[in-house]
Order: C-alpha cells, then sequence, then structure tokens
C-alpha cells in the first residue's frame, strides 16, 4: 500500500480498516447484543426470569459496554438520538434504550409479584428484543463500501442467528438449574434449521451481486 498509495481506488482489495485497533469492540457489540436479545426473548415466552436478567445484562452492560468503549467520547452518546430520522445509529441506541427499559421494568414486576400476568408489557418487552436483534443487520446492510455485507439477507440472518444464540443459553440454563429443556429445544432446531438454509442463500447473492 505504501508504494502504491492509490491502489484501493483502481483495484479491489481487502477491507481491513473496520476491525484494526477499537473495531473489535464493534463485533463485540454487536454479538452480545443479538445473543442477549434472542436470551431475553425466550425467556419471556418461558417465563425464566433469571435468562430474562441475564439477557438484560448481556445486551446493556456486556453489549452496550463494548459499544461505548469503542466511541472516542462515550460523554455525547446521549446526541445520537436526537437524528433518528437519517441516521440507523441513532435508531439503534433509541431500540436498545427502549429495550432496557422495558425489560427493566418487566423484570420488577415478575420479581415483586411472581403470579402476574403482564401480557402487554411481555409483549412489548418482546418487540424491542427483536429490534435490538435485527438492528445490527441492518446497520452493516446500508454499508456499501462492503458488498459481503451490502445485502439485504444479512439482518434476517441477524435475526436468526441471535435467536438460535439465545435459545441455545436459554438451553444452557435450564440444564444447569435442573428445570425442563422442552422450553428451548424446539426452537433450536427451528433455528439452526432457518440458518441452514440462510446461509447459502447469502452466500450466492453475494456472490452474484457484485464482482468486488
Amino acid at each position: 500500500m505504501k508504494e502504491r498509495p492509490y491502489h484501493w481506488m483502481t483495484t479491489y482489495t481487502a477491507q481491513n480498516e473496520w476491525i484494526e485497533g477499537s473495531g473489535k469492540l464493534i463485533w463485540l457489540a454487536l454479538f452480545f447484543m443479538e445473543a442477549g436479545a434472542g436470551l431475553a426473548l425466550f425467556s419471556i415466552v418461558s417465563e425464566n426470569l433469571f435468562g430474562l436478567v441475564l439477557g438484560w445484562f448481556m445486551v446493556l452492560a456486556l453489549g452496550g459496554g463494548a459499544f461505548l468503549a469503542h466511541m472516542g467520547r462515550p460523554q455525547r452518546v446521549f446526541r445520537a438520538v436526537f437524528q433518528p430520522q437519517t441516521s440507523w445509529i441513532s435508531r439503534g441506541v433509541i431500540f436498545i434504550s427502549l429495550f432496557g427499559i422495558m425489560a427493566a421494568i418487566l423484570i420488577l414486576v415478575r420479581f415483586l409479584s411472581p403470579n402476574s400476568n403482564p401480557f402487554l408489557l411481555d409483549i412489548a418487552t418482546c418487540i424491542s428484543s427483536f429490534l435490538v436483534a435485527i438492528y445490527g443487520g441492518i446497520l452493516l446492510s446500508y454499508i456499501r463500501a462492503l458488498p459481503l455485507w451490502n445485502t439485504g439477507l444479512l439482518p434476517v440472518i441477524f435475526v436468526v442467528a441471535g435467536f438460535w444464540a439465545g435459545a441455545e443459553l436459554l438451553l444452557s440454563i435450564d440444564l444447569l438449574m435442573g428445570m425442563s429443556m422442552e422450553s428451548a429445544e424446539p426452537w433450536i432446531h427451528v433455528l439452526l434449521s432457518f440458518f441452514a438454509l440462510l446461509v447459502p442463500l447469502y452466500l450466492m447473492s453475494v456472490r452474484h451481486s457484485s464482482k468486488a
């Protein structure tokens, strides 16, 4: 690159700028947010309070923490919420904040009143979990400089992979707590089948979408 400083402008070259330095923090942030959102959703469906707390912690503390650590000035993150009409980063911050608030309220309700049935709050938290899970895929799919990411299938893959990881985590929790595995195991088979179908479709779509 030093010998041919403009080579990248005329020839397809490997893209590694995004992962060098602190770029790995973005990868960790997306991983914990996807898996945490999936765990939270399936924990709500199976009424597993511990899984819901862990999913909430993964999204906000681990995923959100990695995201803040990547930012040059984390104290300015609040400004991101003011441009949802043009920025997917802004929408993502809103999705994550909504999930954090909804899940925290649901955790308190289920902890203080175990026999209650907050149906509407369950639905709202599940929707916010879905938005967190799909957000990363949408964000990356808008990056035209990386053709491998610039595809409409990426958000679908993110959701399926995130929910699959969440179901696997819930299965592990059920095993450790000596609970029935019936709530998570069927979903794992379904999501694994979808993932196995989506990956070849994704690879074929990016293969024919551009020369890069």
